[in-house]
Order: structure tokens, then C-alpha cells, then sequence
């Protein structure tokens, strides 16, 4: 089976001053990772 994106969302914030971007992508598989992140000046 094919893995599909259901949603992508997009989070941008900033903890103690560190610019940060969070990643959420839900697919149709169970137990994948759903996030990723980075850094960004």
C-alpha cells in the first residue's frame, strides 16, 4: 500500500529566542514519524 499525505501543517515559533519551524505530516500508515524540525536565522 502507497503511503499517502493526509495533512501537512507548519508550526513557527520561537523558544527562548531560537527561531524554530516544526513540520507535521499525517499520512494513511499508523506508527510513522510525524514530525520534523529545524532551525532557521
Amino acid at each position: 500500500m502507497a503511503v499517502k499525505i493526509k495533512d501537512i501543517r507548519v508550526i513557527c515559533t520561537a523558544p527562548e529566542g531560537i527561531n524554530l519551524v516544526v513540520v507535521k505530516i499525517e499520512t494513511n500508515q499508523s506508527g510513522l514519524p510525524p514530525c520534523g524540525r529545524t532551525g532557521y536565522q
